[in-house]
């Protein structure tokens, strides 16, 4: 095998082995992560300011599909409680707290 045709094999492989990557987290971060089995889903008809309604969805969306993501969690918490969503908030602090990331801000709030 000379030298141009190995050098052809190795980067296909490379790019194949790349392309599945990409496939298979594609495919990953489409499934509900173990959040969305905690959380309900968002009071999006009770809420009137469409931006906000944008907001929480999104938040809710990115903190229960894909990979866990607390940060994303902790956002939507935030957005509930200051507008006014206590009990949404609430279950989102306790699933924060349940999640063991340690923040004292969540039981405090």
């Amino acid at each position: 095998m000379n030298a141009n045709r190995k050098r052809t094999l190795t980067i296909s492989a490379a790019a194949l082995f790349t392309i599945g990557c990409v496939i298979a987290f594609n495919l990953f971060n489409q499934r509900p992560n173990k959040l969305a089995h905690l959380l309900s889903l968002p009071p999006l008809e009770k809420i009137e300011n469409e931006d906000l309604q944008k907001r929480i969805e999104s938040a809710y969306t990115s903190a229960t599909y894909g990979f866990q993501s607390i940060g994303n969690l902790d956002e939507l918490s935030k957005l509930y409680h200051i507008n006014g969503y206590l009990n949404e908030a609430r279950e989102c602090y306790n699933v924060l707290i349940q999640s063991g990331d340690g923040n004292p801000k969540h039981s405090h709030r």
